[in-house]
């Protein structure tokens, strides 16, 4: 059932991305009998829920099951990827500039703060801060920056990291990362559990990422005798820390787990703060949030 709904989902969205005139040039009844002629084609009995509205007007141009909730799981990505498609364009790249107040630099020193000018780059890591910052360096000779470090978060407002209905639980995994104005390193990291060679002993876990200190772990983890029945349990809570909890058997592989960052804004500032240092570039101020003024400058 999964697998044709997804697959219907997916036909309907193409047709949707390759017809964005379709309003004009189609009535609502003619969408409807296309639609449902496409359903009929596919599975008749599809538990599914669909509603087309015209944004210009706000005519619903069709709908099927729209007061039925779903849990819609990986079928949202579909609508998701569609909508940006649809709105960006498939030229469209995120860019994620540093600015500054002004370009006085004397004997290596700025005297200016420095921004960081956020987009809502869903693949911002590390190693793309690593080269912003090395380029401000050589191409403008720093060493100082007199002033703070600034995080522009305007790009997004609201304090609930997560929609309504939202699981607890898918709130720990990767896939259940928190929207935050920064997404650094897709806001989760990766760590690996194995047993280690004596009964009782803490189990060995190794936090594979590169998070330089920025996450902390709490390792309660055992060894337990070979089949033995028990599970390994990872929670990552506000402050960043890791708990590793539960026991693994002497036998078993080593486990891998993706866990979602809980605070996103924190982890960023101790990245920032470590690569700053790694450049060699002394900050006298301050990682904060803030805006870009409106005549900084790149």
């Amino acid at each position: 059932m999964r697998h044709i709904t997804t697959t219907l989902i997916g036909i309907l969205i193409t047709i949707l991305i390759s017809t964005t005139t379709w309003a004009e040039s189609i009535d609502a009844a003619q969408i409807e009998q296309e639609i449902e002629n496409l359903i009929i084609n596919t599975d008749a009995d599809v538990n599914i829920g669909i509603q087309i509205v015209d944004l210009d007007n706000g005519q619903i141009l069709y709908q099927r099951n729209p007061q039925r909730t779903f849990i819609p799981a990986s079928t949202l990505k579909l609508l998701t990827s569609a909508a940006a498609l649809i709105y960006f364009g498939p030229d469209y790249q995120f860019t994620t500039p540093l600015l500054a107040n002004n370009k006085r630099i004397k004997n290596g020193k700025l005297s200016s703060d420095v921004y960081l000018q956020l987009s809502g780059d869903p693949s911002l890591n590390q190693d793309e801060l690593r080269q912003l910052f090395s380029t401000l360096k050589t191409a403008n000779d720093i060493d100082t920056i007199q002033g703070d470090f600034v995080i522009d978060t305007t790009i997004f407002n609201g304090d609930d990291p997560h929609g309504p209905g939202w699981m607890v639980e898918d709130t720990h995994h990767a896939y259940g990362a928190g929207l935050s104005p920064i997404i650094l390193d897709k806001n989760h990291i990766r760590l690996t559990i194995q047993p280690n060679t004596g009964h009782n002993q803490p189990a060995i876990v190794h936090i594979v990422s590169p998070t330089n200190g920025s996450i902390q772990l709490n390792n309660e983890a055992t060894t337990a005798p070979k089949k033995t029945a028990c599970k390994i349990k990872v929670r990552m809570h506000m402050d960043n820390t890791v708990k590793v909890s539960g026991c693994i058997p002497k036998n078993r592989n080593k486990i891998t787990r993706t866990i979602a960052i809980k605070d996103p804004l924190a982890y960023s500032k101790n990245i920032i703060a470590h690569l700053l240092q790694e450049q060699a570039i002394e900050l006298t101020g301050e990682i904060k949030t803030g805006s870009v003024p409106e005549k900084a400058i790149q």
